[in-house]
């Protein structure tokens, strides 16, 4: 005798993946390619499962409001228990972090309803006087079985490129919320050391993006933008705004349509923690998923990584697993992590190296360029920040000098509305060590191209602090410019004691 169906159904499997689904639907990621509506031996919950995926699949939220709400507007509003059953698998079922498992009865039960059926199905027919000779009966059972193991097969969520269809046509043009440096649909890593001023730029990058108003990079159009500030009360975020305002030319009233800042200092903030040794996603991650949906924001920015991840920053899984989680959540959007580096000297920020793989874009926020902290003890005033493009799978290295002023962080030549129009940084250079030159002349000091003397140029402009905020490296490539192009030359300045020529620099006019 075969096993009544009813046996070989897992009702509670079941009800705690529908359950698991209402309480995370990062979840179904996991499960997609394992069930399908015909996996489920109960009617009600094959059609609960139709809904919750409807939903997500369109990306929208599947919550016990929003099940109900997609039930009662269809066929099946008298067919699966209503608010009330919803509610029940939800709170029956403790969290989301044993989905895979659920799903995997569910569909091992289906398997073998199938098999069991299938062999009822021959038996019968080989009991039948009369019937099919056993050639066809074999092959009836060949083709039962076939078509339960195609069923046995793992489902891909993901299917390849189907390049025929896109023969002639041209792909989508690359979109940027900042163009070079905040890419759509990816996640840009920002560092920084503590204090530097990361929130202020994040803050200020925000404020213009919401209006349209390029900064770093251009921004083409407002764009609304979702802010989780999880160090810094409102208070503070008011006062930064105030000052934000003034710099912009704006009034506080026209950042309430595209800026959301939300204050969480104080709160637990952690999207994915560790739990029983895996990483797991907590409900909040689908808090943020909602508000940013509700609020149609375009880029999120997440204040800092430190407080929304809390798993092992050196383990590559796991940071790979909430980098795509992440993405998944959050689909299409620009998402901007602020960071702290590594202890380390020369640490650009901190814990696996998958970090940096995941992140499409990672800048970098510091009082030095990164490449030149090791190498060069350049004064550099305390004002004065950069910010440089390390990586960047869509668009070269690049770096933007940064002063504070006025409570904000003004780019280079950037006009009091903050268009963020970087300087010609090398003219600059340039005009500043002929003017340098001048002054220590006037001293009576007698600079010198030679770097390993006391009195070479960019070292003494420097020492002097007549640099501006510009680095030693950036003066020297300066200068060797100038004396290229005959603007600067290697000149008898005077004698030593022992009347030996003295040669210094000297100004070509």
């Amino acid at each position: 005798m075969n096993a009544p169906a009813e046996r070989l159904a897992s009702p509670e499997a079941e009800q705690s993946l529908l359950g698991g689904l209402l309480l995370d639907n990062l979840a179904y990621g996991r499960v997609a390619g394992l069930v399908s509506a015909a996996d489920f031996y109960r009617d009600d919950h094959r059609r609960i499962w139709r809904h919750i995926v409807g939903l997500l699949e369109s990306g929208k939220p599947a919550d016990v409001v929003t099940v109900s709400e997609s039930i009662e507007a269809s066929e099946d509003k008298d067919e699966t228990g209503g608010a009330a059953y919803l509610g029940a698998l939800a709170q029956n079922t403790p969290s989301a972090l044993h989905v895979e498992r659920y799903a995997e009865i569910v569909r091992d039960r289906a398997l073998r309803r199938a098999i069991d059926a299938a062999a009822q199905t021959i038996s019968i027919a080989a009991r039948s006087p009369g019937g099919s000779g056993v050639a066809e009966l074999l092959r009836q059972a060949d083709e039962s079985l076939a078509a339960i193991g195609e069923r046995a097969l793992p489902r891909y969520t993901a299917r390849p490129i189907p390049w025929a269809q896109l023969s002639g046509k041209s792909p989508p043009h690359r979109l940027w919320a900042a163009s070079g440096w905040i890419p759509f649909g990816h996640l840009t890593l920002m560092p920084g050391a503590g204090g530097i001023g990361k929130t202020l730029l994040a803050q200020q990058w925000s404020s213009c993006m919401s209006c349209g108003r390029s900064f770093i990079g251009d921004t083409e159009r407002p764009l609304k933008v979702l802010f989780w500030a999880c160090e810094d009360d409102a208070a503070e975020l008011w006062r930064r705004q105030i000052a934000i305002a003034h710099w912009m030319n704006r009034e506080i009233s026209d950042f309430d349509a595209n800026l959301a800042i939300v204050a969480r200092h104080g709160l637990d903030n952690a999207l994915a923690t560790m739990v029983y040794g895996r990483l797991t996603f907590t409900p909040l991650l689908r808090e943020l998923r909602e508000q940013a949906g509700d609020l149609g924001a375009e880029v999120v920015i997440l204040d800092n990584s430190a407080q929304i991840y809390g798993g092992d920053e050196n383990t590559r899984h796991s940071v790979t697993y909430f980098a795509n989680g992440l993405a998944g959540a959050l689909p299409g959007k620009g998402i901007l992590m602020l960071s702290h580096p590594a202890r380390a000297a020369g640490s650009e920020f901190s814990g696996s190296s998958a970090w940096e793989n995941v992140a499409r874009s990672r800048l970098f926020l510091g009082s030095k360029l990164p490449d030149q902290r090791a190498g060069y003890e350049d004064e550099v005033p305390d004002d004065v920040r950069y910010l440089a493009r390390r990586k960047s799978n869509y668009s070269s290295k690049d770096w933007r000098r940064l002063t504070f002023r006025g409570g904000v962080l003004v780019p280079d030549a950037a006009d009091e509305l903050g268009s963020g129009v970087n300087a010609d940084r090398d003219g600059e250079a340039e005009r500043l060590v002929l003017i340098g030159l001048q002054r220590l002349q006037g001293m009576q000091l007698e600079p010198t191209d030679g770097e390993q003397t006391a009195r070479y140029l960019p070292k003494m402009i420097v020492d002097y602090r007549l640099a501006s905020g510009f680095t030693r490296s950036e003066l020297a490539s300066a200068m060797r410019r100038l004396m290229v192009a005959s603007k600067l030359t290697r000149a008898v300045v005077g004698k030593y004691a022992n009347r030996a020529p003295k040669y210094g620099l000297k100004a070509v006019l």
